[in-house]
């Protein structure tokens, strides 16, 4: 089973997987983060981003590092792993709206299910403003 799991910064959507996780046998399922694995990406290929700056990479880098993770989540359901994607639907970023998924992949990968996370704005806000984040965000 391939799930994609989408929600924006603050959403709760990291705790909601690993309550996913524990209502299921977590040893049986794969977990990709797929921010973390393009940071992961990017280090093996010798070209390290720092923490926090992926989004300040050129689109087409960007577009790269996406499509070698889901390449990998490819082979791993072609060897019928069950797998939890982690991604966003979309950033904003310097004032623009920038994708976090590419729909050649979703397509490859066709998913089982899709699920979107989603909280109030006042729940969201204070969740951000526990993180890197605090200070930089208006209600």
């Amino acid at each position: 089973m391939i799930v994609v799991c989408t929600g924006m910064s603050g959403s709760g959507r990291k705790s909601a997987i690993c309550t996913m996780l524990g209502c299921i046998k977590p040893d049986k399922v794969k977990l990709v983060n797929i921010g973390e694995k393009m940071y992961e990406k990017s280090r093996e290929l010798g070209y390290s981003i720092s923490d926090g700056k992926i989004l300040d990479s050129s689109e087409k880098d960007l577009d790269y590092l996406r499509a070698i993770v889901y390449e990998d989540i490819i082979r791993a359901k072609d060897r019928g792993e069950d797998i939890i994607i982690n991604t966003h639907a979309c950033f904003r970023w310097n004032k623009y709206i920038t994708k976090a998924f590419d729909y050649y992949y979703l397509t490859k990968l066709n998913p089982d299910l899709y699920i979107t996370i989603t909280d109030t704005i006042y729940s969201i806000y204070g969740r951000l403003e526990s993180t890197k984040w605090k200070g930089r965000n208006a209600l």
